[in-house]
Parts: C-alpha cells; structure tokens; sequence
C-alpha cells in the first residue's frame, strides 16, 4: 500500500535520499546493492523497508521510473531519437527498449511517439483543456540557478491531498524560521502516462544557504540551467492546460528540447492555498 506522505523519521529521509539518487541518475546502472549503501542498509533490509514504504520492490519502482520517463520523453522530447532516449533512461540496447516498452505499453516506442499515447488508458486522469488565450509571447527564456529545498512529497492524484502536504510542510518548517522563503511545486511525473495513484508530487521550500537542519528534514536539489517561464494568475491546482500547452505546443516550435529534469511552479507569494488564486511561474527545464 502506498502511504500518502513519507513519515518524518530517520528511515523516512534515508528513503527519501535514495529515491532522489534514483530520480537523478536513470541512465546508471542502479542495482540493489548501490541502493541500499546509499541508504545505509543491509540489501535485504532496505529491499524490505522500500518495498513497504513504496507498495513496490526497488527493481519494480526502478523500471517503473524508466519506462515512464521514457514515454513522456518520447511525446514531448522533440528533436532526441529513440535510442538517445533509451539510453537516457538506462537501458543497454535499443532491442532492451524496445522489448520493455512493448511488455508495459503495449506498442513500440515508435509507435506510441506518432500517437499511440493517445490510446494509452493506465491512467484515468482526464485531458486537460488548453487555455485559448494562450501565446508564445507570453514564454520567456531564462536561466536559473539550482538550489536546495525542504520538501514534503505525496503520492497519488495531483489534484488530491494538496492542502495537506502543503500544511505538513508548513507544520516541519515552522521550527526552521523559513516563512518568508520562496515557495514551490514539482510535479515528477506526466499523469497521463503514470498511473494517477503512482504520480509524485513535492511541495518545497528553498533552504537558504548554511541554515543546519535536523537529520530527519528530507532536503532535494532543484536543477537549474535554462528554462521557458510562463506566468500564471488564476486558481491553485488548476495549471494542468497551461502545462500541457508548453509542452504540446509551444515546446515543438521553440527551437529547445525538453530534458529529464522535471518541470516546476514557482509561487510568487508563499504556499499556494487550494482553491483560491495564486501568481506562480511554471518553469520547463529545457535545452538546445
């Protein structure tokens, strides 16, 4: 069973180190036994402890992570082949792709890129509407610099349990005096490819710099380079038309790429509240 928040314990931020390790480093060989060093585990303790945390083995959630980044890579990384792909997503061969994407999607990786995705129906999380009044006059190009953050994930359906990561966060932070930094929301997975119970989301804080913080404060990187930056003004927890539009259409004609790195909501004026009206930036982490 999948638990909703990673708990605040001493396990809980070994955990939450490693699955970031794993996040940020797909193309690697990642076997069981480097794993659980990251961890500082025995390999039969930490594959017990994941698997009961996560509702799913070290190798399932590692094969899962690759095969779901490659498709959303595929419907969104314009200009990247599928082999450039495949190995960006750890797999030795281009035969080794394809036999793994065909035995999860059920088509090739040829084909769901000229439109399969369409059919593809794991996830039941409806197709967003595009915004009409969006252009790209509005997208502009910057870029960033990477930086640190406290982080409180959830997992499951983007549009459910937002309220209550963002008061966890609140509730960890409050000892820290972070109140007045800046706000942010990482979505990690594209929901119309992984399993809405599956998707991944982190409401973060930016850690200012030599601030010490307890062992059990889990604390991610948040890359930085270029990125395409569109404002947004409206209710909290409703961008999902604003992303698909950067990535559908404003990404293929952009003369940029889409890279691993996921994308993220910048929030101008601290923790979103759900239902009301925020001003936030959705950043795309891009290349050329």
């Amino acid at each position: 069973m999948t638990r909703p928040f990673y708990s605040l314990d001493h396990y809980g931020k070994r955990l939450a180190a490693v699955i970031e390790y794993i996040d940020a480093n797909l193309a690697a060989p990642l076997p069981l036994s480097v794993l659980a060093a990251k961890a500082s585990f025995s390999p039969n303790h930490f594959h017990q402890i994941f698997t009961e945390s996560q509702g799913e083995t070290p190798k399932s959630y590692v094969s899962r992570c690759r095969l779901d980044r490659a498709a959303a890579m595929l419907r969104y990384g314009h200009g990247t082949t599928v082999r450039e792909i495949a190995a960006q997503c750890g797999f030795k061969s281009l035969e080794a792709f394809d036999r793994a994407f065909h035995a999860y999607f059920d088509m090739t990786p040829t084909k769901w890129r000229t439109g399969g995705y369409a059919n593809w129906n794991k996830s039941s999380a409806p197709s967003p509407a595009i915004p009409p009044e969006l252009s790209k006059e509005q997208v502009e190009i910057k870029i960033l610099p990477s930086f640190r953050a406290v982080y409180r994930r959830k997992v499951g359906p983007y549009r459910e349990g937002e309220a209550e990561v963002w008061a966890a966060l609140a509730n960890m932070v409050a000892p820290l005096h972070l109140e007045n930094e800046e706000c942010f929301g990482v979505g990690l997975d594209d929901p119309a490819v992984t399993p809405s119970i599956r998707c991944r989301f982190d409401a973060c804080i930016k850690l200012p710099e030599l601030v010490s913080l307890p062992l059990h404060v889990p604390v991610r990187l948040i890359p930085g380079g270029y990125h395409a930056v569109l404002s947004y003004n409206g209710q909290a927890g409703k961008t999902e038309g604003h992303w698909l539009w950067l990535l559908q259409t404003w990404l293929p004609q952009s003369g940029f790429r889409a890279i691993q790195n996921a994308g993220f909501e910048h929030y101008r004026e601290g923790m979103p509240v759900p239902g009301t009206n925020v001003r936030s930036e959705l950043c795309l982490p891009l290349a050329r």
